[in-house]
């Protein structure tokens, strides 16, 4: 312990303020860290809910696209779309199926029940 109650006073004078700037410096790093944590979190959600027809708050790198020269872009050739063939509905289907009749008799018919009770 220090011979005089000046030098302890410095002493605890130096303390505090190292003391406070260590604080600041962990104020400072942690308003970073939230600000880069909130980012994610907006960015995760517009992955989540995409841009839908309400008004969205459109980020530096979203207004960056917006202003792009339109020269840049290309125009992609047009084409025709080939139309499909209307089916003929149930008709069509039936006339491509086979029909096949099981004939039983009644024991092999009572045998199966018996079997499907079991």
């Amino acid at each position: 312990m220090p011979a005089d109650n000046e030098e302890y006073t410095r002493l605890l004078e130096e303390m505090v303020e190292q003391t406070i700037a260590d604080l600041r410096s962990l104020v400072d790093d942690l308003r970073l860290l939230k600000a880069g944590l909130e980012e994610t979190l907006e960015e995760f959600k517009r992955q989540l809910f995409g841009t839908k027809s309400e008004k969205t708050k459109t980020s530096q790198a979203d207004a960056a696209v917006e202003t792009e020269d339109p020269a840049s872009k290309t125009t992609v050739k047009e084409h025709t779309r080939a139309k499909k063939k209307k089916q003929q509905g149930m008709n069509a289907m039936q006339t491509s199926l086979s029909v096949m009749s099981l004939y039983l008799s009644r024991t092999k018919t009572a045998a199966v029940r018996t079997a499907m009770r079991k």
